[in-house]
């Protein structure tokens, strides 16, 4: 299904170990390796992280940065990563020094939390396949893509991101962690689709406009079927470039 990312495997089971590792080893200094394997909260979170770590690194996307024009600050994405990793190891931490009974309704909230992050994300990852970048970046021939999630939401990568944080720190029983992802992560995700959309509505005006009309930037709007582009959009923008890269 993924031919170029057959060579991106080595690098997935790489990554997740590196993850798995560093995970790991946040509690087991923290609360002793013998201790461990009491705490399933934390063993909970380390299979999903690294679950997570895998899909994305394993799917990527044929990514040509050769032509690309940047839009917004270049420290946001270099920031967002940084608040991302304090707020996951806080409320590891948090975790580990934690010695109250976890409230498993709220643990079991965040693993769901978590997975749906997960699937938004690798969803979005797939379906854009090489217009996948990191930064708020468009290419010369990027068309506007409205299939697969983004038939749904307009910005489904960055509520994965959302869920998957708020979900680590509702798996983990961390009150930290969920101020931190109010006071970090909120602000930085509703800034970098800000962006986002002016640089879209000057690349794409009348397609862009007629789309942010139909579906939202956060709330999943209902539809018949994905596997088709929005009706607003010519032959030029209506493919899935995804395909390209599978």
């Amino acid at each position: 299904m993924f031919p170029n990312s057959l060579g991106r495997f080595p690098l997935a089971i790489v990554g997740t170990c590196m993850n798995f590792l560093f995970l790991i080893g946040t509690v087991a200094t923290i609360r002793g390796p013998s201790r461990l394997l009491e705490d399933r909260r934390a063993l909970l979170f380390v299979a999903l992280a690294c679950t997570w770590c895998f899909l994305e690194a394993s799917i990527g996307s044929c990514r040509d940065l050769s032509r690309r024009t940047m839009a917004g600050p270049r420290w946001l994405m270099p920031f967002m990563g940084a608040a991302i990793l304090l707020t996951l190891v806080v409320s590891l931490v948090d975790c580990a020094l934690d010695t109250q009974e976890p409230v498993r309704l709220l643990n079991a909230a965040g693993a769901v939390l978590m997975l749906t992050g997960a699937v938004l994300r690798s969803w979005a990852i797939k379906t854009l396949g090489r217009y996948f970048l990191d930064e708020v970046t468009i290419l010369p021939d990027q068309p506007l893509v409205t299939c697969g999630p983004f038939a749904y939401l307009r910005h489904p990568s960055e509520l994965g991101t959302m869920c998957l944080v708020l979900g680590s720190a509702m798996v983990l029983g961390s009150l930290t962690g969920a101020v931190l992802f109010v006071v970090l992560i909120v602000p930085c995700v509703l800034w970098r689709t800000r962006l986002e959309d002016v640089v879209l509505a000057h690349h794409f005006p009348v397609e862009f406009a007629a789309y942010c009309r139909q579906v939202h930037a956060f709330r999943p709007v209902m539809r018949a079927t994905f596997s088709q582009p929005l009706a607003i959009l010519g032959p030029k923008n209506a493919g899935c470039p995804g395909a390209e890269c599978h």
